[in-house]
Parts: structure tokens; C-alpha cells; sequence
């Protein structure tokens, strides 16, 4: 009988060229217009780096807001010579165009909670993944009709998966959310429920989760591997594991990985698509220059009886220039689609105008628990003992000096986003 065996061997990937590809935004200068960075994991036979590039073009679409036009890939900045979307990208540099955005430079928008799901708008090679990505019919009716709140989740995806979705192994496999908890707000505000197994507005759901090994789930929110639609060898479109990060040890296991059948929703996956890669925007808009974007104007309330929240999410129009500095209020009643309106966040007249839409942003918007009176007034005297020099009321007229029409100054813009909860790459 042998009782010992020799220690596992770990995998031994070689050693192999890295490229990182970097998009441009033609509507600026070659100096500052990187809109972002992705690595070249999807290598060829002979192991050079590259990178599919309708992937690429998925994750330009988002950024820009998914305007609904046509958008391409180009070696030059004029556009000339699309690349076609089942090619492989080599090149260091490609330029991401806009049909239509040749006036001035198309929008970005600058992080997830920003970003509008694109509803009946969702690319064909991610509609194509519904009935690929589906257990049978028996599976999913098995499903409890009631919410599936979280305690149950775990049971229901055991009962329809089983093991990993990546690598099958079933001891302990946990459950991860696609669209994060983190995110319920957004998950809310984009209706979202619509995507659910069961008929309850609930995000603990099955089309929002799948099972992953405890390393595998890390790695997950870590944001250095998505699951998205690839091409395979006879033409059919199928659900793979795509490592963002360089980790030669994740290429070699994972990479390019079709995922074992599940019950997630395709929608649900190209939204956690688009929140892996908008972290990667934070050089973009950290550079000294104007940029144009995209945000939601909206407003909220928080109501403190047994959890119920009340998220009106309201996109609203109002125009706003150096004419009429203030904003206009906004309403509580939910509009269909975003309207744009702008502001003079610059440093010169001569720069383009920054294109808005806000949501959940702004002092005024955001959801404030009842306090008793007796608190709230010791709430302050603690305040005024722990900040003598009363810098939180500083920055709190700040913050609504500038919701109120103040403009911004460059240097200023990152802190604005940082004080309205705006999410950035981790260190």
C-alpha cells in the first residue's frame, strides 16, 4: 500500500511574448487619447500575442455608451480599412471610430454606475450564447417559485450545476454574482430583474450566479477573468473563460475555457463584462485633458422601514452653460432614455463641452437614513469635536457649490468623482 505520493507538480507554462493593446480615441491628440489598455491572451499556433478583436470592439462599444451606431477598429486615425470583427488583433495601437462622430469627439462614459444597460440592444454573438448557455428545461423548473433570496441560491445552483462552471470540480464550489452585490443600486436602476429565472425582482437569482471554485471566484472579482462569447471551430458561438490580467499560469488552464452548461443570463454576463473593463478608464480621464462624457442625471430616495428601498433612478433633461450656471431640479419620475445636456466643466472656451447625464450623484441625490432628532444633534456635536477644523462641512458645500453649476478646474475632476462614489482600479 502506498501511503505517501509524490507532491502535485504545478503547471509549467513557458515562457511567452506579452503585448498590451491600447485603444485611441481619434477625437484627441495621440499625446493623451489611450482610452484604454487590454492584454493580448488570445495567442495564435506559434504563441504571438493578440487579441480577438469583437471582443475589443465590445468593450469600445461600452465605453462609448453603446450608441446604437455602427462602431470600428482602424490601424489609422481617419478610419480607413475597418478591421473586421473575427480577425485577431497584433498591432500595439488601434483606433476605435464612431459613424457619425466626425465633429467632434463621441462621448465616454466614465465608470460602470454611469453606464445604461443597452435593452433590446444587446450584440447578436451575445444573443446567440441564450440557448447554449441554458440546462435543460427539467433543471430550471426546478427552480423555487418563491424569491430566490440568498440562502436559498446556493441550494438552487447546486440542484442545476452542480460543480464549477469553469473547471467541474465539485467539492465546495461558491456561489459569485455577475452583477455584484456592490452594484445593487445599478442593478435596480437598469431593471434588471427582466433577466431573472424566477418571476420575483430579486438579485439573488440564478440567471445572476454561477458556481466557481474559491480561487476561480477571487479571481473573478478581482476582475482578472470575464466569461464572454467566442467563435468556435465550426462556426457556433460559445460561453468562455477570457483572462484580462498577464498570468501564464490562468492562460494556460483557463484561457479560452468553454464553461460547463449553467443557467446564467447572457444580458447579465456582458453587464459584468462592462464592469471589469471600466476600471481601466481611470488614465484616461486622470490626464490634463478636457474630455467629453457621458453621465446620468437622476436622483434617489432611501426609505428606513424594514429595508425597503425606494430607487427612483430619473434620467432628466436640463441644459446648463455659462449663460445659467444652476441645475435644474430633478424630478422622481423615471424617463424612458437619457438626454443629454452640458456643462462648462473647462479650462478654456475653446474646448469641447462635456455631454451629461448623472445618476445617483450630487449631495442632494443621495439616499439619507431618518435620524431621531436627539441624534442627529449628537451626531453633530461629535462632528464639530472630531473636525475642529470643520472640514467636512467644507467639503460638503463644495460638493453642492459644484452640483449647483460651479466649474470645475482639472485638478478638480478626479475629486469630484471620488467624493460621488465613482469606482477606480485598484492599486
Amino acid at each position: 500500500m502506498v501511503l505517501v505520493r509524490a507532491p502535485i507538480e504545478g503547471p509549467s507554462p513557458t515562457q511567452q511574448p506579452q503585448l498590451l493593446i491600447h485603444f485611441r480615441h481619434p477625437g484627441y491628440s495621440d499625446s493623451s487619447n489611450v482610452l484604454f489598455r487590454l492584454q493580448a491572451t488570445d495567442r495564435d499556433d506559434e504563441g504571438e500575442p493578440g487579441l480577438l478583436a469583437q471582443l475589443a470592439l465590445d468593450a469600445c462599444a461600452i465605453v462609448a455608451g453603446n450608441p446604437g451606431v455602427v462602431g470600428w477598429l482602424s490601424l489609422s486615425r481617419d478610419g480607413s480599412a475597418p478591421i473586421q470583427p473575427s480577425i485577431v488583433l497584433h498591432h500595439r495601437y488601434y483606433y476605435y471610430h464612431l459613424e457619425g462622430a466626425d465633429e467632434a469627439p463621441y462621448p465616454v462614459v466614465p465608470n460602470f454606475r454611469q453606464w445604461r444597460f443597452p435593452h433590446g440592444r444587446l450584440p447578436q454573438h451575445w444573443q446567440q450564447l441564450a440557448p447554449n448557455a441554458k440546462v435543460n428545461a427539467k433543471a430550471a423548473a426546478a427552480l423555487p417559485t418563491a424569491s430566490l433570496a440568498y440562502y436559498k441560491l446556493t441550494t438552487a445552483l447546486l440542484t442545476c450545476e452542480g460543480s464549477c462552471r469553469l473547471t467541474g470540480c465539485r467539492e465546495h464550489p461558491q456561489v459569485a454574482r455577475v452583477v455584484p452585490l456592490s452594484e445593487l443600486l445599478w442593478w435596480r436602476a437598469n431593471n434588471m430583474s427582466r433577466y431573472n429565472t424566477s418571476d420575483e425582482a430579486n438579485i439573488h437569482d440564478t440567471a445572476n450566479a454561477l458556481l466557481l471554485r474559491a480561487d476561480l471566484h477571487i479571481a473573478f472579482d478581482r476582475r482578472r477573468l470575464v466569461f464572454v462569447p467566442k467563435p468556435a471551430a465550426d462556426g457556433n458561438i460559445c460561453l468562455v473563460a477570457h483572462v484580462l490580467c498577464s498570468s501564464p499560469e490562468f492562460e494556460l488552464l483557463y484561457h479560452n475555457r468553454e464553461l460547463h452548461p449553467n443557467v446564467v443570463s447572457a444580458d447579465m454576463l456582458y453587464a459584468r463584462f462592462a464592469w471589469a473593463i471600466f476600471p481601466q478608464l481611470r488614465p484616461f480621464l486622470e490626464s490634463k485633458t478636457d474630455r467629453r462624457l457621458t453621465l446620468l442625471a437622476s436622483d434617489a430616495s432611501l426609505a428606513d422601514a424594514h429595508g425597503c428601498i425606494t430607487d427612483g433612478q430619473s434620467p432628466s433633461s436640463a441644459t446648463i452653460s455659462t449663460e445659467r450656471p444652476g441645475r435644474d431640479p430633478l424630478p422622481s419620475a423615471l424617463a424612458s432614455e437619457h438626454i443629454f445636456f452640458s456643462s462648462s466643466l473647462l479650462l478654456t472656451p475653446t474646448s469641447p463641452p462635456i455631454d451629461t447625464t448623472l445618476s445617483l450623484q450630487g449631495p442632494e441625490a443621495l439616499p439619507m437614513p431618518l435620524r431621531p432628532q436627539l441624534a442627529q444633534a449628537w451626531l453633530e456635536r461629535e462632528r464639530q469635536r472630531s473636525d475642529p477644523d470643520d472640514t467636512w462641512t467644507k467639503e460638503q458645500d463644495w460638493l453642492r457649490r459644484v452640483w449647483a453649476g460651479k466649474t470645475l478646474l482639472n485638478e478638480e475632476v478626479e475629486r469630484w468623482f471620488e467624493r460621488i462614489g465613482a469606482e477606480g482600479k485598484e492599486a
